[in-house]
């Protein structure tokens, strides 16, 4: 079943890109044939392998489809606009993130990788993957080397593991974030658009919020999951007088920034579905700008930190999850 879910996306794939010279008649053509396709595949009664990866790969097509400029140029605005899909694509893309925010919610921890030099990023992100019950992996791509990182990350691990892209700013970095494999997308701020452009994409788009406020403004965007961020300055007992609150008790919370291994109870205990920890979780050796020495000569201070003690305790935090 696996294997024919596979070769199912890959006709539907090679069929959707086309010539370049196709005409608009038959772009256009493709474009709901793949609508339909998306429509019945999403159907909630239906169950099979990889279902959300299908789902996902499937209106991640579908979207790249409707940007075509050929068709936009022919007035075809409501292929092209986020405001304008269909009841059904909506829907798929709901489904898509709040599924997404159920496994978060599972993994209880986010190891936030953000470096200077992509081979460093990773290494330790392969590292990271590889200990029992580490779940989600979250790459910085505002850093030289993110997005490649993001990109190498992908084609490893595959798109059944659950790997993110931090500190979003905008919808071109959303979109190059998902193009590179991100299966999640965070911002520390909620910019205009990105959570309903992140539904176009197929993916969770988790926008960054402090106050009730926003918190609200994101849930009527139709946010599936908001990021606390700074988490420092909210503090857990903050966090527990938001979600004392009625309309946030249900929405996915991930509290973020300045939290460290050992405080990680204590946001859960707070309302915290899931907490993302960057350096105290990952090791300082990561921001180094420069490739891994290992084997290669001396270990530096940082490098020899993460193996004598870091990844130790990275390893003892995650088998507390389980």
């Amino acid at each position: 079943c696996q294997g024919h879910t596979e070769r199912t996306r890959t006709a539907l794939r090679t069929v959707a890109s086309g010539p370049e010279g196709t005409s608009r008649a038959v772009r256009a053509a493709r474009v709901a044939i793949l609508k339909e396709v998306v429509r019945r595949v999403s159907d909630p009664a239906l169950q099979y392998a990889n279902k959300e990866v299908t789902v996902s790969d499937l209106t991640r097509v579908l979207s790249r489809l409707k940007t075509d400029p050929l068709l936009s140029a022919n007035g075809e605005h409501s292929l092209t606009t986020p405001y304008h899909i269909g009841s059904y694509e909506t829907s798929a893309a709901v489904g898509i993130a709040e599924s997404t925010a159920q496994r978060l919610r599972r993994s209880k921890v986010v190891a936030v990788l953000r470096g200077g030099h992509s081979s460093r990023i990773v290494q330790r992100g392969l590292e990271l993957a590889n200990m029992p019950n580490c779940e989600a992996l979250e790459v910085a791509v505002d850093t030289p080397g993110g997005l490649e990182a993001v990109r190498e990350l992908s084609s490893v691990l595959g798109e059944s593991y659950l790997l993110g892209a931090a500190t979003v700013m905008d919808l071109e970095q959303t979109q190059a974030a998902v193009e590179a494999g991100a299966r999640f997308v965070t911002s520390p701020v909620n910019p205009p658009g990105f959570v309903q452009h992140c539904h176009r994409l197929g993916v969770l788009g988790i926008p960054g919020v402090m106050t009730p406020t926003e918190l609200h403004t994101a849930m009527v965007q139709g946010a599936a999951a908001v990021k606390i961020f700074p988490a420092s300055s909210v503090r857990p007992a903050g966090l527990r007088d938001i979600r004392a609150l009625g309309p946030f008790k249900k929405i996915t919370i991930m509290a973020s920034g300045g939290i460290g291994p050992g405080e990680v109870a204590i946001w859960q205990d707070s309302g915290a579905d899931v907490v993302a920890i960057g350096s105290q979780l990952v090791g300082k050796d990561v921001k180094l700008e420069i490739p891994t020495s290992q084997s290669k000569g001396p270990l530096l201070p940082e490098e020899e930190a993460w193996l004598r003690r870091d990844k130790g305790q990275a390893e003892a935090l995650f088998r507390s999850l389980r």
